[in-house]
């Protein structure tokens, strides 16, 4: 294959050509396209036609593009250089292709939203999209879950984050991000001023790492939605969390985290200045009844569309609460 580097290109060069080429005629160049994914030869076309700037998404999710095809796709995607979104969720049958996509990446600096879900990427791969995201100033949505990156590939991640200033949305759940992972990620957050979503639920964040992710958000004066359920938080690490808390959030997600009435004793301090919140989940935590009204005390002044209570050894139902949550549903 030729040159994976194509800064702006608009018309088609030789190694374009003769992937067209051979897909009418296999035989004719050293290397065959006769398998080439049917996505990624109308991409070929649209090129060769000089029609791509048609396209503002391009979405190649369970397409299970293979190590050719990727190579394939490295050559034409530099031709979309104007695109808005790329949704790569589940789109690969490899962990090798971020090797040969990474360049390509690099072109993409009009990039609004950027999906890899799904996709076995790892530390490696980790690495060599970070090197990508470097260069994507105009990223508003990220969305890397389920992708094997551990503490390791966090820590790429979050170098390649550190100049989106235009980053809203990013989500980083299931992707056995520990307390190191979580430190790396906490260094980084604090200089996302826009961001208004964090997603990193099904993670192994521990109490330390708690700490490190409160850190990052303390600054955070525009974050809307929090999700931390299904790490391990416990009540210890809720503390700083808390005291971390942006009055902006209006969702805050805490399932599955250990928490007991003794966090819910340290939350409560910190939840009146939460005037905007709307949906507060802690269900599968054990606060007790007892938890549960200290709870209660402490959001009367904050109107609740919907307050998540699922397994939490509360047993006295909502008969003992609707008085100081009348316009909440809440969910036992």
């Amino acid at each position: 294959m030729g040159s994976n580097c194509a800064c702006y290109r608009s018309t088609p060069d030789s190694d374009l050509l003769n992937l067209r080429h051979s897909l009418k005629d296999p035989t004719a160049y050293p290397y065959s396209c006769s398998n080439m994914n049917k996505s990624i030869s109308h991409l070929v076309d649209l090129v060769y036609q000089q029609k791509q700037t048609d396209l503002s998404t391009i979405n190649l999710s369970y397409k299970e593009i293979n190590e050719e095809n990727t190579s394939f796709l490295s050559v034409v995607l530099p031709y979309y250089y104007h695109l808005h979104k790329l949704i790569l969720n589940s789109a690969f049958t490899g962990n090798e292709v971020w090797e040969i996509l990474a360049d390509p990446l690099k072109d993409l600096t009009n990039l609004k939203e950027l999906e890899l879900s799904f996709n076995s990427i790892g530390t490696e791969g980790a690495k060599r999209v970070a090197e990508a995201l470097d260069s994507m100033y105009s990223l508003e949505r990220l969305l890397i879950q389920n992708a094997s990156l551990g503490d390791e590939g966090i820590k790429y991640i979050a170098t390649g984050l550190y100049g989106l200033k235009a980053l809203q949305v990013l989500h980083l759940g299931e992707n056995m991000i520990g307390d190191l992972g979580a430190a790396s990620l906490g260094n980084t957050l604090a200089s996302l001023s826009s961001l208004a979503v964090l997603d990193l639920e099904k993670n192994e964040i521990g109490i330390d790492g708690t700490r490190s992710i409160a850190a990052g958000i303390k600054g955070l004066l525009g974050l809307k939605t929090l999700k931390l359920s299904e790490n391990n938080i416990q009540s210890e690490g809720l503390l700083p969390l808390a005291q971390a808390f942006p009055s902006s959030l209006s969702e805050l997600y805490l399932d599955t985290n250990s928490i007991t009435k003794s966090g819910i004793m340290c939350l409560a301090k910190e939840l009146p200045r939460l005037t905007m919140l709307k949906i507060f989940s802690l269900n599968h935590n054990y606060i007790e009844d007892e938890g549960a009204k200290i709870l209660m005390v402490s959001l009367q002044h904050v109107e609740l569309n919907i307050l998540g209570l699922v397994d939490c050894g509360v047993l006295r139902g909502r008969s003992s609460f609707t008085s100081a949550q009348p316009t909440a549903d809440i969910l036992f």
